[in-house]
């Protein structure tokens, strides 16, 4: 699941009204918007994998791209004669974020697919010895992704009006920082708070690093000798571990999904776990293995029935997504025919073919972007088809992984990401987890072989997470009228930023933390991360391509099927019950995810805090509340990202001295 920036209550009508005061004349893309974007991207894909390992989401880098581009190039641009002078304004600042969005969203595949290929055994030996063939995998996939969300642009942000909340967001925070004196002194005070949180959130986590009392209270531990359930709450690892990163993430999920995610913990490793134990059903609270299965390989089949059936539930509620990306997919194969068969004035606006209707009929709308800022179909089409190509010939000679089914992999990956795109659209939640977990599903009847349902299933969520980043940069760029020609440059060289940034980063962690290519099941296994996303795919590979009946536990079927009717009956709720009320039905995914590992007790606990402070402080002051949440909440993400490269780097250089004073032994 990808979390994008906090939306806000902001509509965009496509009207030229919204854009008469953005000025027209302006060099778009810039050394220095690149480079600053790029920076500000590679900050957020590194800090990305650290993330992603601890909880299983990615955070996109709009909003602190944007900001720390204005921050710096802005005195710059003032300055006289120098290389860095001149004019800097909203659209040069929507090149710098869309570069910096698209380097900090490639670290997806090394924070669930990659680490699960690894304890599968399909991967093996030193992560160094694959740097070369990551590098090209995931610029096949990444360039992939860009590709395809092109010729979604004109139905999704034209026609549909998809709101694209982030996108949106962005574009309104660009759009004020531009607006004279005191747009300016806005965006100086809200970098000022982001920075602020950023230094702090990477000061704690190096000093907690080295002096762990601070941040990790094992309050169980202290007590397992002495009183009746203090050891199996120990071993469950009901523990408060303070993280910005977490508190940070929790600012901006909600209440609702929060709430959920601590009660799915609390029903699965306070109620469920202990039971099993206690009644004979597992012999050992944590043993995740088919051999003696403990609690915790014994519910996540409940978790994994719990969040598939609760993300698809949501996902075919919503089937007017389906038909709108079928339409999608006609209109754009009519639009290259006809564009290449017409060729258009270059003074002449692109029409928008409605795709409820015959594309030969006169369009209602045109395209705001005159025709040389297009995108062309020579550019794009050639690109995704080359893309494709590559990603086939990559994954045959390093992985014996055969062309069709890259091939395969790469329909199925564009058939999600349209209905990726439908849904980041209309709600900001981009659903690539259900398009991984859909093409796990169709691999397992095309090749029950687990490193191919993995690779394949890699494809297919790159490539939906990929696509729409893209297109909420293109929203972003249609309400600044940027040119989207402009920001495809943008896109691609922030996609080779993050090309190399996220494989150093993944080689970073994996080297400095080698538990993360080791399977759980090894013996006297232990990881500072829990990595969420890699049980979960994990998990499902393997009980798609060994068999369920081998797969699962002894009566754990039971644990599935309950875990399915029950997310069927909260996603019923949900879609059925009056506004007022969904707000009280938990979230099924967020509660499926409380089942995946005990080691995501203290996670639950940290973001239930964060949505806390959330709540109570949009109500006390919604004013401070709207101009500084996001920041905040960026800051402190990034900033526990970064403390923990420095971290890994310090450990790798031989800088692993803590002091344990006041830590329970066996817990530093």
């Amino acid at each position: 699941k990808t979390i994008m920036e906090p939306q806000v209550a902001l509509d965009d009508s496509s009207s030229h009204e919204d854009h008469k005061d953005i000025v027209e004349v302006e060099t778009q893309v810039t050394v220095r918007s690149l480079l600053v974007g790029g920076l500000a991207g590679v900050i957020v894909a590194v800090s990305n994998i650290y993330v992603g390992l601890k909880i299983g989401w990615s955070f996109g880098a709009s909003q602190f791209a944007a900001l720390l581009a204005f921050t710096v190039i802005k005195p710059l641009s003032k300055q006289q004669n120098m290389p860095w002078s001149g004019y800097f304004g909203p659209k040069e600042n929507c090149s710098a974020q869309t570069c910096g969005t698209a380097a900090s969203m490639l670290s997806a595949g090394f924070t669930y697919s990659i680490p699960a290929l690894y304890w599968t055994g399909t991967l093996t030996g030193e992560v160094t010895q694959n740097i070369l063939s990551f590098l090209l995998f995931t610029t096949a996939v990444g360039f992939f992704g860009m590709f395809l969300a092109v010729p979604m642009r004109t139905n999704a942000i034209i026609h549909q009006k998809l709101t694209f909340p982030s996108g949106t967001s962005t574009a309104y925070l660009i759009k004020s920082l531009h607006e004279g004196a005191t747009g300016a002194a806005e965006g100086r005070q809200k970098t000022k708070v982001m920075m602020i949180s950023f230094v702090a959130a990477v000061a704690f986590t190096i000093f907690t690093n080295y002096v762990p009392i601070f941040a990790n209270f094992y309050i169980p531990a202290y007590c397992e000798n002495s009183y009746i359930g203090c050891a199996e709450a120990a071993i469950l690892g009901w523990f408060i571990i303070v993280s910005p990163l977490q508190v940070g993430a929790g600012l901006i999920m909600g209440l609702n999904a929060a709430t959920s995610l601590l009660l799915g913990t609390v029903v699965a490793w306070g109620i469920l776990a202990p039971t099993l134990y206690h009644t004979g059903v597992v012999s050992k609270l944590r043993h995740f293995a088919v051999e003696e299965p403990g609690a915790d390989y014994f519910l996540i089949w409940t978790a994994i029935a719990i969040t598939v059936v609760g993300a698809f539930g949501d996902l075919f509620a919503q089937y007017q997504m389906f038909i709108d990306g079928f339409y999608a997919v006609k209109s754009k194969i009519l639009y290259a025919y006809h564009y290449c068969t017409r060729r258009q004035r270059e003074d002449e606006q692109v029409p928008i073919f409605d795709t409820n209707n015959n594309p030969e009929e006169e369009p209602e709308e045109l395209d705001p972007a005159p025709a040389h800022e297009q995108i062309p179909v020579w550019v794009w089409l050639p690109g995704l088809l080359l893309s494709c190509v590559i990603t086939m010939v990559i994954l045959q000679v390093y992985f014996g992984v055969a062309w069709y089914e890259s091939l395969l992999a790469s329909f199925l990956g564009l058939l999600l990401s349209v209905v990726c795109i439908q849904c980041t659209g209309r709600t900001d939640v981009n659903p690539t987890g259900i398009a991984g977990k859909c093409t796990q599903f169709v691999f397992a009847g095309v090749n029950p072989n687990i490193g191919v349902n993995l690779w394949t299933a890699g494809i297919s969520a790159s490539a939906g997470s990929q696509s729409v980043d893209m297109l909420q940069d293109l929203k972003t760029g249609h309400i600044l009228r940027a040119s989207p020609r402009a920001q495809l440059i943008a896109q691609s060289m922030g996609s080779l930023f993050g090309i190399f940034a996220s494989v150093f980063g993944f080689t970073l962690f994996a080297t400095a933390y080698p538990c993360i290519l080791q399977n759980p099941d090894t013996p006297d296994y232990s990881c500072p991360f829990p990595m969420p996303a890699v049980v979960s795919w994990y998990g499902l590979a393997v009980g798609l391509t060994t068999g369920f009946e081998t797969a699962l536990p002894p009566g754990s079927a039971w644990g599935v099927l309950t875990g399915a009717l029950f997310a069927l009956i909260l996603t019923i709720l949900k879609h059925k019950l009056p506004e007022d009320k969904k707000k009280w039905v938990p979230s099924a995914v967020a509660f499926g995810l409380g089942f995946l590992t005990p080691s995501i007790v203290p996670q639950s606990l940290m973001f239930f805090a964060g949505a806390g402070i959330s709540f109570f402080w949009e109500r006390k002051s919604p004013d401070s509340f709207g101009l500084f949440v996001a920041v905040i909440s960026a800051g402190l993400i990034a900033g526990e990202g970064v403390g923990g490269i420095l971290n890994a780097i310090a450990m790798i250089a031989g800088g692993t001295g803590k002091w344990c004073g006041g830590i329970p032994e066996g817990y530093c």
